[in-house]
């Protein structure tokens, strides 16, 4: 096996075309997200190999993920370099790697990076390599654009390439079905003041589906657990008139202890939630977006009588996910939206704030549709 790493000529180049882009360029736009354009730069990257007559490179995001690492890295000191650890770096990613190499830089703009990369041949080489993933990670830093683009030789993985076609817009629900009836909430929350989700919080605690840590805290950045969500969506479901069973089935062996646990076992009843394993509930773990979007999903079901339309695909990183149905079914619905256009993070964790808008979303749709009657 061997890594390969740019000499010191073309670490220099690299620099040099970076920093003529820092001089003459724009400031990295306010509206730019590093995951877009790590987007653009797989986009851009794949459109010149294809070009060229050569197959495009899979994204690979646990290669991307140490290439984010290294872009921060590289903002923290001010300039560009390159990682003197790269086969370690192949090694953790892929155990059989074959080859590696490493682009990196600095400027203003995604597409005057990439014709930078394109007109230095020692980049241009990476690019146009024998590889077949590609791991790009982006940061902003003082309104710079700092990227990095590792290539990997591997086996093969199922991935995009950002030469797919363009994913549907999504229209988010607002709340305000929901939402709008209600009297101004008698407890202020300290710390949800200026929160994007702070409205929805207002609006969950005054249904009487959650309540503050304290009477003064809600702690909105606080993430949620699969114990949690349960009496969170249970609660919901109590609101909307669903008939719940105080004596339901035992369905897990791990929960007994939770103070959740008849929550758990409610909506096991109902099919609103599942096990991690059989008889394993895994009470304390925290929920994943992409697991929260499921339970609701099923819990309008219960409300409704029928199953959300299937949608389109909605996001670039939900392929092959266990709840990715699910996941396109909320985002039709106008329930979830990605954290970056293309992006849903099915594996972020959530927080008791994201919690609330989503539980307020699903409650505007059943008011919107006339499944449960406006507070």
């Amino acid at each position: 096996m061997t890594a390969l790493r740019r000499t010191r000529r073309p670490l220099v180049a690299a620099l040099v075309l970076a920093m003529i882009f820092t001089l003459f360029g724009a400031a990295t736009p306010a509206g730019a997200s590093p995951s877009s354009d790590e987007h653009e730069f797989l986009r851009l990257l794949n459109q010149s190999r294809t070009a060229a007559g050569l197959p495009a490179l899979v994204s690979d995001t646990t290669l991307a993920a140490t290439s984010r690492s290294w872009s921060g890295t590289m903002a923290s000191a001010g300039r560009i370099y390159h990682a003197s650890d790269l086969g370690t770096v192949a090694a953790s990613v892929e155990p059989e790697w074959r080859k590696i190499g490493e682009n990196v830089g600095v400027g203003y703009d995604v597409g005057g990076l990439h014709q930078a990369f394109m007109n230095s041949p020692g980049h241009r080489d990476n690019i146009m390599g024998g590889y077949n993933r590609v791991g790009i990670g982006v940061v902003h830093a003082d309104g710079k654009t700092w990227v990095t683009v590792r290539f990997l030789l591997g086996s093969t993985i199922t991935g995009i390439t950002g030469l797919e076609a363009p994913l549907p817009t999504i229209t988010q629900r607002g709340i305000d079905h929901a939402c709008s009836g209600l009297q101004a909430s008698s407890t202020t929350f300290t710390d949800t003041i200026g929160n994007t989700h702070a409205a929805a919080i207002t609006c969950l605690t005054q249904w009487g589906i959650a309540s503050g840590k304290t009477t003064t805290t809600y702690e909105p950045n606080s993430p949620v657990t699969r114990q949690q969500l349960a009496t969170f969506v249970r609660n919901m479901l109590q609101e909307a008139g669903v008939p719940l069973s105080q004596k339901p089935g035992n369905h897990f062996d791990d929960d007994d202890a939770s103070v959740h646990h008849l929550a758990i076992n409610q909506l096991a009843e109902l099919g609103v939630v599942t096990g991690k394993a059989p008889r394993t509930y895994r009470p304390a773990a925290f929920v994943s977006r992409a697991e929260m979007t499921t339970f609701l999903v099923r819990a309008h079901k219960v409300v409704a009588g029928t199953t959300l339309s299937d949608g389109p695909r909605y996001f670039n990183d939900t392929a092959g996910n266990t709840h990715e149905v699910n996941i396109n079914r909320a985002a039709q619905a106008g329930i979830a939206a990605g954290v970056s256009a293309g992006t849903f993070s099915p594996k972020g964790r959530v927080t008791r704030a994201q919690m609330a808008t989503f539980i307020c979303r699903t409650l505007d749709l059943l008011v919107d549709t006339g499944e449960i009657a406006a507070p």
